[in-house]
């Protein structure tokens, strides 16, 4: 049979000394059979294949859809073209949990479908060859799509990565309203009430919202009108267009447009300056809702449906979405209002409508030929409107025009979630000329062009930041830089307008943007411009993508994400990780009440709110939908009265055992330790204390029965609770008693009255307070036998020094829980410990997550220098999220292994084989990219059985004599002759893994410039 050849871009082994994954300059090209042909692969017509052929397919699907295979779209491809699909899409939220795993796995699909990778996974994938390149593909087998991207090589340059290579096939929608999300609306009932015009200008609109708010426009005798309302940080509801009337700046989200082929800062103009100077005084004055500057969607979205209307203009992309159907009526859509100088300036957004990473062809494919000539098919105009909205028949019919248009959803199922039901989404094109001659726009989407056409696009500011795919050096230049720039333009944006500084803070605000590097950003982004721009003439063609070097080279990962400048000193930049979690500008330490609700992590924190370091503890908050990506929220329980709020746990009350449900929504209930520091002759006090919410964890109560839990302890605290059994089941709560060295079990039937039934301690490491337990339950890898884990943190006294966290394995019976293992040794490291670094501490589990994973974060920090590491203005992180489970070694004994959630490109990741058989001593060594003396240095001593980890030169080590370490571990007793890291750096912490997870490091270092490059030295045979 005769096989087509393909290349696939593999890894090798160089030097017979590492295995490297996942870096360039360290592997080389290997021919693959192409085996269509052993399934009667036709070149043209269809089938494709005369013999059925299965391609397993992998990637993200709406939480609504079904299996893909069952939708009547997907069967009729089968039909088709013969070729089977086994489908494996994931919900969105659980594919971004395994896609890391996955693509470094022997277990890869053959295709990932809606494949959900970011830009440096796509090349990352691609370099390593974990993705094949498509473009001779495509050329060969794809006349469809290649007749597309001659006619539009802007969408051949958008899909193109850096190297020349196509690795993921695009989506494209063109209805020209992304770029116009911020649509600006007025209540036209209040303008008639008061006699007013419709407002055509700046000034015009001023005095409207003025009127607004002292003539009672509502009629209720109230002061309660809103007369301007926004978010700071939305996709549609941002005062953008305000910015460019009242200072002439057009201005977007990234802060970065385009003008004259020319990329432009925005947030450091004269005009920007002047338009927030205007909308400070607008503030002042009582026109704008002071919670602008905080809300969420869901309490931005509940102003305009108010029993009474109090909202008088706002910013929002569907009217409807705002106000509800039946205040439709009482608004109109205002658009661009003339400024100062008579000119009206529609701000463009970013947004794009030419998206890579629809799909993706992967190594374990050894049918490319035969896939690329189905995922052609999808590319056909007709085709395409059907992937995107649902089959003809179903949700499209042919016009009067021979055009497609929406069939109308059922009574009670919006279209929206019919789509969702019936459509795959995937690789598709619609370009403007499809929708005028193919399908028509569905009826939300021609109503929102039909507004940008009127009312945004004549008056184009700007053009847009076009979908440019960066490179990794590209990246490495940007990533951090924006993440701090962006975030300090957000904060000032909010301080200015609310406390009326600007003029006194622009001065200092422009020089931090310099130290920031923000010339060296926008400089960045106007060479990928002009890469696009010449790419969107013509596309150069591919260059080598990986070269034979032996022995390897120091590498950098290709998922390296790290800032283009390079101050003299740690404290000269902030070190701020952009996949660790730390707080916006203050102090944090314990992760608290970590909960998974609706589709939601919680992740509450110790928190100083009005400082960086400890003291004033509350809970802050935090929010995020993938555990990489966090939002913060406001504080959720503040110090009050003398009270700080210590760590607790939060539970979901799904049977109202409290009875602070409402209307059959459990409340979400907090138990934490009320914590009273000594004053004059009153002792200090802790105890456990209540607080619940019914809104979904925003706004919490105090329960007025507080506390719940007191034993006349000043050393009482961090109280971990869960539900045991069903529902003849009782709470459980662990809780520590510190200076005993023992955690006390309590249960209650309510979680407000509680009995003692047993102790557990002290044992193994009692060198310091015991504090932060947990306790839960876990399956055994590969059995159907549960174990209980009971953690428990130690400060200090812990193995590497300071503060830590233990584990014991063992049974638990709701009442009393037994070790199976304990020793009488002294030895730190005859003990369990879920962390051999110097910061990791106070880790907790999630509570409610599905599928009963277990994930845990700690505190990146230790407490023997936590309150002076040198970042600033904020002071500590989070781990990064783990998955814990349980594994058995050849031993009989029961270990903790730990497997992180990784962020695709927001971190530097490299992934090594190292050596270790018996002689072989083996170095690896963290590097900025720039030569300087200071590293970090991971040593494998294959003799001693044991790995370190020294950060004795790693950057700044002499803020505080307790911050230099080598932190060492035993290799797992199981491991051969070699061991597979995982090295995690971003910014300030390094994290690593070491086989399968029993053994981790985490470690926080402070280098000048940050560590993006590793090399291995010498090995010693010895």
């Amino acid at each position: 049979m005769r096989h087509r050849r393909f290349t696939a871009i593999t890894a090798l082994a160089a030097g017979g000394a590492l295995l490297l994954a996942g870096c360039t300059g360290g592997g080389g090209s290997t021919e693959v059979a192409d085996k269509s042909d052993d399934f009667g692969f036709n070149q043209t017509g269809l089938p494709i294949v005369d013999d059925t052929l299965t391609l397993s397919f992998g990637g993200t699907k709406s939480a609504l859809a079904p299996d893909y295979g069952d939708m009547q779209l997907v069967q009729q491809w089968q039909t088709d073209t013969n070729i089977a699909i086994d489908w494996k899409n994931l919900p969105e939220q659980v594919y971004a949990e395994k896609k890391n795993l996955m693509l470094a796995s022997d277990e890869l699909p053959d295709v990932l479908y809606n494949s959900g990778l970011t830009d440096a996974e796509i090349v990352q994938n691609g370099e390593n060859g974990t993705l094949l390149p498509l473009e001779d593909l495509i050329e060969e087998y794809a006349p469809t799509l290649s007749g597309i991207l001659e006619d539009r090589p802007d969408i051949r340059a958008a899909i193109t990565a850096s190297d020349g290579h196509i690795y993921t096939l695009p989506s494209v929608e063109e209805l020209g309203i992304l770029q116009y999300p911020n649509f600006l609306y007025i209540n036209t009932a209040w303008l008639d009430a008061l006699g007013l015009p419709m407002p055509t200008t700046i000034d015009e609109y001023h005095a409207a919202l003025e009127a607004f708010r002292t003539q009672d426009p509502n009629g209720n005798g109230k002061a309660d009108e809103i007369p301007l309302s926004f978010r700071t940080d939305s996709f549609c509801a941002n005062p953008n267009d305000l910015i460019a009337a009242l200072g002439g700046q057009p201005e977007n989200n990234d802060h970065r447009i385009v003008r004259d082929g020319e990329v432009e800062f925005t947030a450091n103009t004269d005009g920007y300056r002047a338009g927030v100077e205007a909308l400070s005084d607008w503030y002042a004055d009582g026109l704008i809702d002071p919670e602008s500057f905080s809300q969420d969607d869901l309490a931005y979205l509940s102003k305009g449906k108010a029993d009474t209307a109090v909202l008088g203009s706002f910013f929002w992309w569907e009217l409807k979405e705002m106000v509800g159907e039946d205040r439709m009526g009482d608004y109109a859509m205002l658009g661009v209002l003339k400024g100062a100088d008579g000119e009206r300036l529609a701000s463009v957004a970013n947004n794009q409508e030419i998206n890579r990473g629809a799909m993706a062809i992967t190594r374990a494919n050894q049918y490319p030929a035969a896939t690329m000539r189905w995922a052609d098919r999808l590319f056909d105009p007709v085709m395409s409107a059907q992937v995107n909205w649902g089959p003809v028949g179903v949700t499209l019919e042919e016009n009067a025009d021979g055009v497609l248009v929406q069939i109308p959803a059922p009574a009670g199922e919006a279209e929206g979630e019919r789509r969702q039901k019936v459509a795959p989404g995937g690789p598709k094109i619609t370009t403007t000329e499809d929708f005028e001659s193919v399908v028509a726009p569905e009826p939300r989407a021609k109503e929102r062009q039909d507004l940008v056409n009127e009312f945004y696009a004549p008056f184009k500011a700007n053009e847009a930041y076009p979908p440019v795919m960066l490179s990794n050096d590209e990246l490495d230049a940007t990533s951090f830089a924006v993440t701090d720039i962006n975030t300090l333009v957000k904060e000032k944006f909010a301080t200015w307008i609310v406390n009326g500084t600007v003029d006194d803070e622009w001065d200092g605000y422009v020089s931090q943007l310099d130290s920031m590097g923000i010339e060296d950003v926008i400089a960045t982004y106007q060479q990928a411009y002009d890469r696009f721009q010449a790419g969107a003439a013509s596309t150069p063609p591919p260059t080598p993508l990986l070269h034979h070097i032996d022995p390897p080279p120091a590498h950098r990962p290709t998922s390296v994400r790290s800032t283009m400048t390079t101050p003299s000193t740690a404290t000269e930049r902030s070190l701020r990780p952009t996949a660790h979690f730390t707080a916006e500008s203050t102090w944090l330490n314990d992760p608290n009440g970590l909960v998974f609700h609706d589709g939601v992590y919680h992740l509450f924190f110790q928190n100083n709110p009005t400082g960086s370091t400890w003291g004033n503890i509350s809970w802050g908050h935090a929010v995020s939908s993938d555990l990489v990506s966090w939002e913060h929220r406001p504080v959720a329980i503040p110090a009050e009265d003398g009270e700080m709020a210590f760590s607790g746990s939060v539970v979901i009350d799904h049977r109202d055992t409290t009875g602070f449900a409402i209307d059959d929504h459990p409340a979400l209930v907090a138990v934490y330790t009320a914590a009273r520091h000594p004053e004059g002759d009153t002792p200090g006090s802790q105890a456990q204390a209540l607080a619940y919410s019914t809104d979904g964890g925003e706004v919490w109560t105090r329960y007025a029965g507080n506390p719940v839990l007191d034993i006349g302890s000043t050393e009482f605290r961090d109280p971990k609770v869960f539900w045991f059994g069903d529902d003849g089941g009782h709470w459980v709560m662990v809780v520590a008693d510190p200076l005993e060295h023992r955690i006390g079990f309590y249960t209650s039937p309510n979680l407000i009255d509680w009995t003692l039934v047993s102790h557990f301690g002290p044992a193994h490491a009692t060198g310091g307070v015991w504090e932060c337990p947990d306790l839960f339950p876990l399956r055994i890898r590969g059995t159907d036998e549960v174990r209980w884990v009971l953690v428990v943190s130690l400060n200090p006294g812990a193995i590497a020094g300071g503060s830590g966290t233990q584990y014991f394995v063992g049974d638990f019976d709701g009442h009393v829980f037994t070790a199976e293992r304990l020793t009488a040794s002294s030895d730190p490291a005859e003990y369990d410990w879920l962390d051999f670094g110097r910061d990791y501490y106070a880790a907790v589990s999630f509570s409610d997550v599905p599928d009963g994973r277990r994930l845990m974060i700690g505190w990146a920090s230790n407490w023997d220098y936590a309150n002076d590491t040198p970042t600033g203005p904020w002071r500590s992180a989070m781990s990064l999220a783990r998955e814990i489970e349980l594994v058995r070694t050849e031993d009989g004994r029961v270990h903790v292994a730990q497997a992180p959630i990784l962020p695709g490109d927001d971190v530097t990741r490299f992934d090594v084989a190292v050596p270790c058989a018996d002689g072989v001593h083996t170095t690896l060594t963290l590097t900025p990219e720039t030569s300087t003396d200071e590293r970090f240095v991971i040593t494998v001593d294959g003799s001693e059985r044991r790995i370190s980890c020294d950060r004795t030169d790693a950057g700044n080590t002499t803020f505080h004599p307790a911050y230099p370490s080598v932190d060492w571990a035993a290799l797992p007793a199981d491991t051969g002759d070699s061991v597979q890291l995982t090295i995690i750096v971003d910014a300030h912490l390094v994290e690593v893994f070491v086989g399968d997870g029993r053994v981790t490091f985490t470690e926080q270092v402070f280098p000048a410039a940050p560590f993006t490059r590793l090399h291995h030295g010498e090995i010693d045979e010895r």
